[in-house]
C-alpha cells in the first residue's frame, strides 16, 4: 500500500511539474527570448558550449558561485513518498541540467529546470539557491522572482513570498500570476493585509486592462465581501473580454441585473 501511495503522489507531483513547464512555454515568459549565451548553448553540446578562455572579474566570481551551487547534492525528502521511478527521473533531470551548467553557467533555462526538479524532490533550499543565482545573472528577469514567491508561499513564509511577488511585479507589471497569487495570500493567509487586495488587483488591471482573469479575481473578491455592485462591474467587464466563458456567464447572471 505504501508503494502505491508513493506512486500516486509521485505521479501527481510529476504532472504538476509538467503542467507548469508547459504553461510557462505557452506563456512565453521563460523561453521566448533567449539571451545570446542561451542561443549558443541551445545549438551546441555542453562540451562545445564552454568558453575556451578563463573567466575574469565578475564572471570569475559568478562562475565560482555557480560551481559551489552545482556541487550541492540533490536531497530527496522521504516524507514525500515519491516512487523510485519518479525519484530517478528527477535526479536524472537534475544531473542533465547540472552537466549543462558546468559547461556554461550563464544560461538561465537549466537553472530553472534544476530549481524545478529540486523542488519536486523536496530540496527547497537548493531550489531557492538556484533561483537566487538566476537573479544575479539575469537581474531584469521577473520569472525567477515569481518562482521564489511560489516556493516561499508553499513553505508558508508569506512575508518573503510577498516581497518576491512584488519584486516580480516591479520587473513586469503585466505578470498577472503574481497579482493573483499575492491577492490569495492576503485573502486567506495574511488577512491583516486584506485591505491591499483591491488596490493590488486594480494595479494589475491598469497594467493590462485586457486580462480577464484579473477582473474575475477582483469581481469574485468583491462578491465574497458583499460588494455586489462592484462585483457585477468587474465580472461584466471580464465577460466582455471573454464572452464564451459559460461559467462566467452564469456567475454574472446569478448576481442579477
Amino acid at each position: 500500500m505504501k508503494k502505491v501511495i508513493g506512486l500516486v503522489v509521485g505521479v501527481a507531483v510529476l504532472a504538476l511539474v509538467i503542467v507548469g513547464v508547459r504553461y510557462e512555454m505557452d506563456r512565453g515568459s521563460r523561453w521566448a527570448q533567449p539571451s545570446p549565451e542561451e542561443a549558443v548553448v541551445a545549438t551546441t553540446t555542453p562540451q562545445t558550449a564552454a568558453t575556451s578562455t578563463p573567466a575574469t572579474g565578475d564572471d570569475a566570481a559568478l562562475q565560482a558561485e555557480a560551481a559551489l551551487l552545482l556541487d550541492q547534492p540533490a536531497t530527496v525528502d522521504p516524507s514525500l513518498n515519491l516512487s523510485d521511478s519518479v525519484q530517478q527521473m528527477a535526479l536524472q533531470k537534475i544531473k542533465d541540467s547540472t552537466d549543462m551548467l558546468r559547461a556554461n553557467y550563464n544560461y538561465a533555462n537549466p537553472w530553472y529546470d534544476l530549481s524545478a526538479y529540486r523542488r519536486m524532490i523536496g530540496d527547497y533550499n537548493g531550489a531557492i539557491d538556484d533561483l537566487l543565482f538566476v537573479t544575479k545573472i539575469r537581474p531584469d528577469d521577473f520569472v525567477s522572482l515569481h518562482d521564489l514567491g511560489d516556493i516561499y508561499a508553499f513553505l508558508k513564509d508569506y512575508p518573503k513570498a510577498e516581497s518576491y511577488y512584488l519584486a516580480s511585479i516591479s520587473k513586469n507589471p503585466q505578470n498577472s500570476d503574481a497579482y493573483v497569487a499575492l491577492a490569495a495570500i492576503y485573502q486567506y493567509n495574511d488577512t491583516a493585509n486584506a485591505s491591499q487586495i483591491v488596490p493590488l488587483l486594480q494595479k494589475g488591471i491598469a497594467a493590462d486592462p485586457k486580462d480577464a482573469r484579473l477582473l474575475i479575481t477582483l469581481g469574485e473578491y468583491e462578491k465574497s465581501i458583499g460588494n455586489t455592485a462592484e462585483a457585477k462591474t468587474y465580472l461584466n467587464k471580464a465577460l466582455a473580454l471573454d464572452p464564451s466563458n459559460t461559467s462566467l456567464q452564469q456567475e454574472v447572471a446569478a448576481l442579477g441585473q
